[in-house]
C-alpha cells in the first residue's frame, strides 16, 4: 500500500514537472530605448468659418449674416474658406469681404463654389485681431481673426 501511494506521489511530481515545461516560454525583456516615434502632426493651414445667413427681423425679404466662430484662428499665409449657409434665408444680395487691415485677408476672386469664398491670410503680428468685415447686401458683420500657432 506505501508502495503505491509512493508511486502515485512520483506520478503526480512528474506530471506537474511535465505540464510546467509545456508551458511557454516568456518573452524577451523590453527595450530599454523607446521606440522611434513619428513626427508630430503639422498645424492646420486652412482655417473654416461659417457664414450663416438668417433672417433679418426688421425686413422679412432680407438676410443678415453671422461669422462663426466669431473669433478664428488662422495659419500664418493661411488659407481660409468662409462656407455659406443659406438654408434657412435665401437672398440675391452679393457677398463681400473686406480686411479692416490692409492686405491683412486676400480674398482670392476666382471661386468655382458657389457656396463657398476663398482668401489668403496675410497678417503678420501675433496676438493682434484682425478685423475684417463680410458684407451680404447692405448688412456688415466684423469678425476678426488672430495668428495661430
Amino acid at each position: 500500500m506505501m508502495h503505491r501511494r509512493t508511486v502515485a506521489a512520483i506520478g503526480a511530481v512528474v506530471c506537474a514537472a511535465l505540464s510546467a515545461c509545456a508551458q511557454p516560454q516568456p518573452g524577451p525583456p523590453p527595450a530599454t530605448t523607446p521606440p522611434a516615434s513619428a513626427p508630430p502632426p503639422a498645424y492646420p493651414t486652412t482655417t473654416h468659418v461659417t457664414l450663416f445667413q438668417f433672417p433679418d427681423p426688421t425686413n422679412p425679404k432680407a438676410c443678415r449674416v453671422a461669422a462663426l466662430p466669431y473669433h478664428a484662428w488662422v495659419a500664418r499665409d493661411g488659407d481660409i474658406v468662409w462656407d455659406i449657409v443659406e438654408d434657412y434665408c435665401r437672398t440675391d444680395a452679393a457677398y463681400s469681404i473686406v480686411s479692416e487691415d490692409a492686405g491683412a485677408v486676400e480674398e482670392v476672386a476666382a471661386n468655382p463654389e458657389a457656396r463657398k469664398k476663398k482668401g489668403k491670410f496675410r497678417g503678420r503680428e501675433r496676438g493682434k485681431r484682425y478685423k475684417y468685415t463680410v458684407r451680404l447686401g447692405a448688412y456688415a458683420h466684423d469678425p476678426e481673426f488672430e495668428i495661430w500657432p
